[in-house]
């Protein structure tokens, strides 16, 4: 889970990530609150969320939606998904 271009990343300690207080229906841990914290900070334009099946992308993008809809903001979701072919 990334900010989006070349730009540098917020830095964030631990304990501003513990302390955070963000509306997340669904159970994360500290890397999945951290992203939450890049969305709130006004020089993150886009981000990324990317990782192998698993690693609670699904989870992510759903609470980052509820957190950002109950903060007034609007959301727009967007995905690709690789189709496979046909063994």
């Amino acid at each position: 889970m990334t900010g989006g271009g070349d730009q540098s990343q917020v830095e964030l300690s631990p304990e501003q990530i513990d302390a955070a207080r963000l509306v997340f229906p669904f159970p994360s841990n500290r890397a999945q609150r951290k992203v939450a914290l890049l969305i709130d900070d006004p020089t993150t334009s886009v981000v990324r969320v990317e990782g192998p099946p698993g690693t609670g992308k699904s989870l992510t993008i759903a609470n980052l939606a509820c957190h950002l809809a109950a903060s007034g903001r609007k959301v727009l979701i967007t995905s690709q998904k690789t189709k496979r072919s046909k063994s």
